[in-house]
């Protein structure tokens, strides 16, 4: 995927699940066997849709703001991005950086990092 390819693709991604809370596209964009270390927890495809449901019950005025996108111009590409916007009456915010490795053009691998550091939580299965 060259440099211009993936950036589309990232920046629909997260228009169509993060922004835009479309969960019927979540298929197409990851992997069934994803796995990401994300907030100190290894969680897969389950436990990763479960959080875009949680977040579109609970966020709105989602913004992502993307700073960086980089593509080796094979099947990782590198995204730091700010999100933002308001859950539960409260305004958040917070930057992100993750590398993204693909398999079959889907989100296989993920590894990320958030300022300020994200919480998983066992009883709402959210971060």
């Amino acid at each position: 995927m060259n440099q211009a390819q993936a950036e589309d693709f990232v920046k629909q991604i997260f228009r169509d699940i993060w922004e835009g809370h479309d969960l019927n596209k979540f298929d197409q964009y990851y992997h069934p066997e994803i796995e990401t270390n994300l907030a100190g927890k290894t969680i897969g495809f389950s436990e990763i849709r479960l959080h875009a449901e949680i977040m579109k019950q609970t966020w709105v005025n989602t913004k992502v703001v993307f700073k960086d996108i980089i593509s080796n111009g094979d099947n990782k590409i590198a995204v730091r991005f700010m999100m933002s916007g308001t859950k539960e009456d409260q305004p958040i915010a917070f930057e992100m950086m993750g590398i993204y490795e693909l398999k079959d053009n889907k989100f296989y691998r993920i590894f990320g990092l958030s300022n300020p550091p994200m919480i998983y939580s066992e009883e709402r299965k959210e971060i």
